[in-house]
């Protein structure tokens, strides 16, 4: 396992939602927060209230190539900076537009939304991941007291249910989480050499902006689907799972679904 204290955790979208709460959840274990987000503003509220001497804001759009270049190059000057060497990616930041194979108008699918989609949430996560690993690659193994197994750590997708049964006007999200889904393996047996696992959560509906973004009548259906707890999730709750898959050097290679039981409903109001 790697230990939480003395690690840096990268995590995109993370002045916001999942990425905030897993931000919060590191930096209360002694690890240091790396925070990639398009939203400044938010971004060193966040860094705020988290603490300023345990993370550091970087703007960052996940969709620009340039842009994940420029905060993968900042983050490894940070790690050098504190000696907090990286431990973990978790690439959290992602966006939610609709796109219908035909709309309410008889228009066919806006692929330009629709390329925008995978661009955030597939490639973004890809790239974002892809960068640090010529670094990360050679940093020293971890071993410790609880593991002797030599773990540099983890890396954590954000998949989501709807990668399993996606509702209509929900094609390029699903297909986006679904592809997320889809590299963990290959990347759990590619990055198996250099000790370092891939693991993805498909998380249900949890508390986010993008979530309360959503139409009124989307959220009460979204609701229908909720069995035990009857309530949206915290991102304290992913953060703890999150924190298992770090700590918990035999997790590896697998998606888990991470949603109180909940499915999705079949349609949705287009």
């Amino acid at each position: 396992m790697v230990n939480i204290a003395g690690h840096t955790f990268v995590i995109s979208g993370g002045a916001s939602g999942l990425g905030l709460g897993v931000a919060q959840a590191v930096v209360l274990q002694g690890g240091k927060a790396a925070l990639l987000d398009l939203n400044v503003e938010q971004g060193e509220v966040a860094r705020t209230q988290i603490g300023v001497d345990s993370c550091k804001f970087f703007e960052c759009d996940v969709g620009d190539s340039k842009a994940i270049a420029t905060a993968t190059s900042g983050v490894i000057a940070w790690i050098h900076e504190t000696k907090y060497e990286l431990g973990g990616i978790i690439p959290a930041a992602g966006i939610g537009l609709p796109t219908f194979s035909i709309d309410s108008d008889g228009k066919s699918c806006d692929m330009d939304m629709f390329d925008k989609v995978l661009r955030v949430n597939l490639r973004g996560s890809v790239e974002l991941v892809t960068r640090f690993l010529p670094y990360w690659t050679k940093t020293p193994l971890e071993t410790n007291e609880l593991s002797q197994d030599g773990d540099r750590g983890a890396i954590i997708f954000v998949s989501s249910i709807v990668a399993f049964e996606g509702s209509v006007g929900m094609a390029a999200y699903s297909a986006s989480k679904a592809a997320i889904s889809a590299v963990t393996v290959p990347f759990t047996r590619e990055l198996a050499k250099f000790n370092i696992r891939v693991v993805a959560i498909a998380p249900g509906v949890f508390e986010s902006p993008m979530s309360r973004a959503l139409p009124e009548e989307v959220q009460n259906l979204n609701g229908r689907g909720l069995q035990f707890p009857r309530r949206w999730g915290q991102p304290s709750e992913f953060a703890s799972f999150a924190l298992h898959i770090l700590e918990n050097v035999y997790v590896n290679g697998t998606t888990f679904r991470l949603d109180g039981g909940m499915r999705m409903p079949v349609q949705y109001v287009a």
